[in-house]
């Protein structure tokens, strides 16, 4: 979205340290085919290519991912 260029992303990761990759999606392609509504936004793809999981990073709890290791593949 306008605004929100890399310089803010870079901003804003230096002020909240992160332990997982970041990006940038500068089209909004991304945003628009993962219906990402706000950021920060954590998506986890299974190794089929699913999606399991999309939502703000703190939300993202052991219970969540434990629940997605459960799921057949």
């Amino acid at each position: 979205k306008e605004g929100h260029g890399i310089e803010k992303v870079k901003a804003y990761i230096d002020s909240h340290p992160m332990s997982y990759p970041t990006g940038v999606d500068d089209e909004g392609k991304i945003s628009e085919e993962m219906a990402v509504s706000s950021i920060p936004c954590v998506v986890v793809v299974d190794p089929q290519g699913r999606i399991g999981w999309h939502g703000h990073p703190d939300h993202l709890t052991n219970r969540v991912i434990e629940a997605l290791l459960e799921r057949p593949s």
